[in-house]
This record gives C-alpha cells, structure tokens and sequence, in this order.
C-alpha cells in the first residue's frame, strides 16, 4: 500500500533555511552569540556597513550605535577591513518586568571585502554620532589601474 505525502512548495523552507544558516556559519566562521536571559535563540550580532568610493578613497561607515571608541577595533589584512567590537550589558535589575527585550548584547565581528588596494598607512576612522567612518586611501597602484573612460556618440 502506498502512503501519500502532501507537501506544499513552502514545506520545506524552514529546513532549506536552517541548512543555508549552517552553511554560511561553516563557511565564514560566522560566531553565534547568545541574548537574552537564559541564553536563549543564538543571533548573529552584526552592524550594517556601507562601502562606496569618494574621490580617491574607499570609505566604510559602520552604523555601532551607543559603541565607545575603547570598544571598536579596527584591522587592515590585505584587501579586508575587520571590525570588531563588543555591546556590554548593563546589570540586570530583577524588579524589572519586561514586555519586549530586542537589545542585544555580545561580541562582534565583520570583516568586509575592500574593492581596491589601499595605503594603510593612511587609513583614518572617526566615530561620530554611533556611525563609525573608515577612510582609506587608494594605493597608488589602484589609482593608476583606475581611470575615466570618455564615451564618444556615433
């Protein structure tokens, strides 16, 4: 006798989901980190980067609100910048009868792939307003491949 099986097209999803979260742990050493009380659900504790070019510079702004600049580092590897950092949790105080508690708190850490070359040895960053902007100079080498192609009309 046979057995049917009814699935729909997002049965799967919730196991397709888990794989791919695996897989991209594996494969960028992604850390998990714990929030909440009880070290509940693991999320990946991140801050959002935007990386675009301005003159001869590539420049990585990094939103880390409520972050110091003590509790940033900063590390120039090649053609990779890594951030990293760490959100303290203030005490706990016990009376406190919570109704939504989305702050998260941990270590983090995101390396991001730079487009060119750059001189490290004028690499500035400043912190402002909890967005955290990294200016990095073009080498030399990157600015010579780099150039304006002018676009002729027929």
């Amino acid at each position: 006798m046979f057995s049917l099986i009814r699935r729909t097209p997002y049965s799967e999803l919730p196991s397709f989901e888990r794989e791919a979260d695996r897989l991209f742990r594996n494969f960028f050493n992604w850390p998990r980190f714990p929030f909440g009380e009880d070290g509940g659900e693991a999320t990946l504790i991140e801050p959002s980067v935007n990386v675009f070019e301005e003159a001869d510079n590539v420049v990585v702004e990094a939103q880390v609100p409520g972050l110091k600049k003590e509790e940033l580092q900063l590390h120039l590897t090649g053609d990779r910048l890594t951030l990293r950092g760490e959100t303290k949790h203030e005490s706990e105080k016990k009376d406190r009868n919570y109704h939504t508690k989305e702050m998260r708190y941990g270590a983090f850490e995101r390396t991001i792939p730079l487009p060119y070359e750059v001189a490290a040895d004028k690499v500035k960053a400043e912190l402002k307003d909890g967005v955290l902007r990294v200016t990095l100079p073009k080498s030399e080498t990157a600015r010579q491949r780099t150039r304006q192609i002018e676009v002729k009309a027929a």
